[in-house]
């Protein structure tokens, strides 16, 4: 909000009690906000309210998350697992692991980017970037 000074220190957004985000290491605007927590948790929030959201289908099963992606008109939510060095690849209405992308010679991927226009997605691990089709 403007102020004769600038701008003020703003209001929080989410507005559930219960929601606690001081674990997350990654979030993407996509008229939802997604966040990932350090746990591997994916929470998905509406207008401040938490909503029911948890990825189904997926093994092994995500314990830590590094990065998180999507877009308002992308339908998945691309979510880099460091620990298990993969990126998973999840419907963002249901919940559902769509596809996972790795590589045998991953030591610690650290980063990802996804171009959805072109569809490629572009993981970085040890001072090598590796490129997938999507």
């Amino acid at each position: 909000n403007q102020t004769q000074l600038g701008d003020d220190k703003g209001t929080p957004w989410i507005s559930s009690p219960d929601s606690v985000i001081s674990n997350a290491t990654s979030l993407a605007v996509a008229g939802d906000i997604f966040v990932l927590e350090n746990t591997g948790i994916v929470s998905k929030f509406s207008a401040g309210k938490k909503q029911d959201f948890g990825i189904q289908g997926l093994y092994p099963s995500l314990t830590s998350g590094t990065e998180l992606w999507t877009y308002a008109d992308v339908p998945y939510i691309y979510i880099l697992d460091q620990t298990s060095k993969r990126v998973i690849l999840v419907n963002k209405e249901q919940g559902t692991v769509v596809s996972q992308y790795t590589a045998e010679n991953w030591q610690s991927p650290s980063s990802m980017v996804v171009d959805y226009d072109a569809k490629k997605l572009y993981v970085l691990d040890s001072n090598t970037v590796y490129q997938f089709s999507l």
